[in-house]
């Protein structure tokens, strides 16, 4: 397929380009590891409905029925249900959830694709090289036309390597990115295009311990150090011979790196050489380039010390600007309170409340009151005749010389005024003491108020969470599971659960897998579960630094899982993680459409919903478009494609039938109207649908909403895009097609009543567009 500046992307099946069509990998072609299972393992089980009327799954939604929410586990009507509840719950909920690039409205970019050249010219404007190693990796670029630079993130590797292939390609080439889980072997076998640049940014493609989880079964595509060598030398003289550039990110090095390639270290550049090309050149400048080193730690991120250096162009001191971006002032205060030794039900209570934001008082004690049953079975207190305990975090280690044991602080008993009995307690006025964490809002809601317990500060929430997995032992984390595992069927709470569960990722991504996505996706907690699972990984993608983890998990369940997790797959990919990865989102989804087994309908209908979600979110929704006309030009009705064919034509219909979930209008109708050039192939597939007797009534409802829509959105353009879509309807139709669609359009159209008199008109006008099309032949 052409890209926008009409030469050849490479091909899809092998680098991965959201430019590239999106051709099935052929026969002994480069596959990845979620391609060589995604066609069925043939385990037993994997061609079964995923979701079993299980007692257990039942006996699950009972317990939820404990928690007096109103909020109900609920069926789902599929997975659009699931991302509009995501969408409407995370925009509720704001900034508390802790994922501020969601809350401000900022619309999460792909991670993949063509990368825009303003995203270049930005990367290159005050560009400060780091050092000698800059130096070596643009000279094994311009040598090789292949370099491979290691570190941690934040360290500039990302704008480095954009840097670098602007200075090694001409003015005006393409700059692709490709996923971050793509193989050496795909990377191997891909199709590069001469003169354009290709990055891999935070790859991890080539690991073989999956995330978090240790030590791991080499899958398919892991190689040893001498088919490491192997691939990277084949890469090499594949991308040169080719003419084009590839540069390749990764946070560690191999112990033993291929001689065939060159691993960078790559160095971060010194902050005050950073703050001098960003303030400008004065003393003025200079000072508060020293004022910021002296505050920040050596290890900044890139991209928070540029913002720091936006904040001071803005108008902020220094000092402002570094606290405005590190928060240093709220992850000091959470740090000091665990320091004091907090009794154990205060801990409890920022426990609760950093994962479940935004539920009123009530509800927030009986979550509480669960969380210190379920504890006492796994980690009981001390007894009150004992020494007097701390419930004290782990560092430095407690020993019984130290005199502390771990446990709850024992309030001292006191007599009542006037009696001999202790006073009532008040754990609610103690809850919200001004050395605390905690405040209560009062929020109203109509003619009602509703009391909420809140952090102090939303920041707040983050940090307690990672003071949490610092500190406290297995013995905690296991009571956190076992009540999460109750709570996680209260549909009302999923979101603030999985919003928690992210963000702890940041700091213990294995007890994550380990005790939620893997048994959650695995169907251990029924429907909910899965739906929580993936919610998880849409708040990953919410970060950049998190896709590639979230990436590799789902791949992981696609190409490996079981039915229930290839299921979990199929609506991570239709969500955020396809926002983030459209081209690799309709793969894997196609991937699991061929299999032609129970989860094949539902990953064809996925394409709708995946197609719906790039609208909403302003994604590119090419891809799904692009992936669905290419598996139809190679599929027929009749023969061993039958099946395909149909599953095909099922996606097809779910793409042209979707509606954006954030205007309730037809989502193909705004991708005519923002993408007019692509009306060609959209139509290619309407005719399809249309030829295809058991789908042509369903893609003429289509139609006819579509018109519909389009009197409603295109204004004064409304007669001309209607005049557009017959036109290009006409000639995608063979021969013969075109009288019997007329009749059956205006025997649909006549038996719609009360329709608005433009979209009657613009019905004319499309079909005048098909007799001109008539006449013609």
């Amino acid at each position: 397929m052409d890209t926008e500046d009409g030469e050849k992307s490479p091909t899809a099946d092998t680098a991965g380009t959201e430019a590239a069509a999106a051709d099935p990998p052929p026969e002994g072609g480069p596959r990845s590891r979620a391609d060589d299972h995604a066609e069925g393992s043939g385990r037993p089980g994997d061609d079964v409905a995923v979701d079993d009327a299980s007692r257990e799954r039942h006996e699950h939604e009972r317990e939820g029925e404990a928690f007096r929410s109103e909020a109900r586990p609920g069926r789902r009507e599929g997975g659009k249900a699931v991302y509009n509840v995501f969408l409407g719950q995370v925009h509720q909920l704001g900034s508390t959830l802790g994922f501020a690039e969601a809350m401000s409205g900022r619309q999460g970019s792909a991670v993949t694709g063509r990368i825009a050249p303003a995203v270049i010219r930005d990367a290159s404007d005050g560009y400060v090289v780091p050092g000698d190693c800059y130096d070596e990796a643009y000279g094994g670029l311009e040598r090789d036309h292949v370099a491979v630079v290691t570190g941690p993130q934040g360290s500039g590797k990302r704008t480095g390597a954009l840097v670098m292939l602007d200075g090694v390609l001409d003015a005006g080439r393409p700059v692709y990115a490709l996923p971050p889980s793509i193989s050496l072997k795909e990377l191997a076998g891909a199709d590069y295009m001469r003169g354009h640049g290709y990055v891999v940014l935070d790859h991890i493609g080539q690991d073989r311990v999956r995330p978090g989880l240790g030590a791991a079964t080499p899958e398919p595509g892991d190689q040893g150090p001498t088919d490491v060598d192997h691939a990277w030398l084949s890469i090499v003289q594949k991308v040169a011979d080719a003419g084009a550039y590839l540069v390749v990110t990764t946070v560690d090095a191999p112990p033993r790196g291929p001689e065939s390639v060159r691993y960078v270290a790559w160095a971060r550049p010194a902050i005050r050489s950073v703050l001098a090309v960003r303030l400008g050149e004065g003393r003025t400048a200079a000072d508060a380039a020293d004022a910021v080193a002296e505050r920040v730690p050596a290890d900044l991120p890139m991209a928070d010390l540029v913002r720091i250096a936006e904040h001071i162009g803005g108008g902020r001191t220094p000092e402002e600007a570094v606290a405005d971006v590190l928060d240093e002032a709220g992850r000091r205060e959470v740090r000091q309170w665990f320091a004091d030794g907090p009794a154990r039900i205060r801990v409890l209570e920022v426990t609760v409340l950093a994962f479940l934001t935004g539920v009123v008082e009530r509800d927030f004690e009986t979550c509480l009151r669960m969380l210190e049953d379920t504890l006492e079975r796994s980690w009981p207190a001390p007894k009150e005749d004992g020494p007097p305990p701390v419930f004290a975090k782990l560092s430095p280690p407690v020993t019984s010389q130290t005199g502390v044991v771990i446990g709850p602080t024992v309030l001292p008993r006191t007599k009542a005024r006037g009696g001999d009995s202790e006073p009532m307690s008040q754990d609610r006025r103690r809850r919200v003491q001004q050395d605390g964490l905690i405040r209560v809002v009062r929020v109203r809601d109509g003619g009602s108020a509703r009391r909420v317990p809140a952090f102090r500060k939303d920041e707040y929430r983050a940090y307690v969470l990672e003071e949490l997995a610092d500190h406290y032992p297995n013995e905690f984390w296991d009571a956190v599971r076992d009540w999460l595992n109750r709570l996680i069927v209260v549909e009302q709470l999923q979101i603030s659960i999985s919003a928690a569960l992210a963000l702890l990722s940041y700091s213990n991504y294995e007890e994550i897998e380990y005790s939620y996505l893997d048994p959650w996706s695995k169907g251990d907690r029924g429907s909910m579960g899965l739906a929580a699972a993936v919610y998880v990984l849409w708040f990953m993608c919410l970060d950049e630094d998190l896709v590639p983890v979230a990436l590799r998990t789902a791949e992981h369940w696609a190409g490996q899982g079981t039915a229930s997790q290839r299921l979990a797959a199929i609506h991570a990919f239709a969500g955020e993680l396809g926002v983030r990865t459209p081209f690799l989102g309709a793969r894997r989804l196609w991937q699991l459409v061929r299999q032609c087994n129970a989860l094949s309908e539902p990953a064809a209908l996925a394409f709708g919903e995946l197609f719906a979600t790039l609208i909403a979110r302003d994604g590119d929704a090419r891809h799904v478009v692009a992936h669905l006309h290419v598996q139809l030009r190679d599929l027929r009705s009749i023969g061993r494609t039958r099946e395909k064919y149909r599953l095909t034509l099922l996606a097809v219909l779910a793409v042209l039938g979707t509606r954006n979930a954030r205007t309730g209008n037809p989502a193909i109708v705004e991708y005519l109207h923002d993408h007019p050039e692509r009306l060609a192939e959209v139509t290619d597939l309407w005719a399809t649908a249309f030829r295809h007797r058991p789908t042509r009534r369903a893609a003429l409802e289509a139609l006819l909403k579509g018109l519909d829509a389009i009197g409603r959105l295109s204004g004064p353009d409304a007669e001309r895009e209607a005049r557009a879509l017959g036109d290009a309807l006409g000639d995608a139709l063979p021969a013969g097609e075109h009288d019997l669609l007329k009749t059956d359009f205006i025997a649909m159209a006549e038996h719609r009543r009360s329709r608005p008199a433009r979209s009657v008109k613009l019905t004319k006008i499309l079909l005048d567009a098909l007799d001109r099309a008539i006449r013609a032949l």
